[in-house]
């Protein structure tokens, strides 16, 4: 079983550090923040996490509005599979 660590504060107080007057910042990872991470973005208005779930929600609610070049980046298609189990 394969242990991932979350993305720290420190990390994200690198992030908070590059911003300059006006700017706003965006953190995507594909695993998850950590608590401090999280305190962080809570109290900084300009500063959004995205975890991994929330880039997949995201990029999933968006897909049909993606260029035809980044949606070849990302091939999806629609599976539809019925619900056999209501009767």
């Amino acid at each position: 079983m394969m242990s991932l660590d979350k993305i720290g504060g420190p990390d994200v107080n690198q992030l908070l550090g590059t911003l300059g007057e006006g700017e706003y910042g965006l953190f995507v990872c594909l695993g998850a923040f950590s608590l401090a991470a999280t305190d962080l973005e809570r109290n900084r208005p300009k500063l959004r996490l995205v975890d991994g779930e929330g880039f997949v929600e995201m990029l999933l609610a968006n897909y049909p509005k993606l260029s035809p070049r980044y949606r070849s980046l990302i091939p999806l298609k629609n599976i539809y599979v019925p619900d056999i189990g209501r009767a």
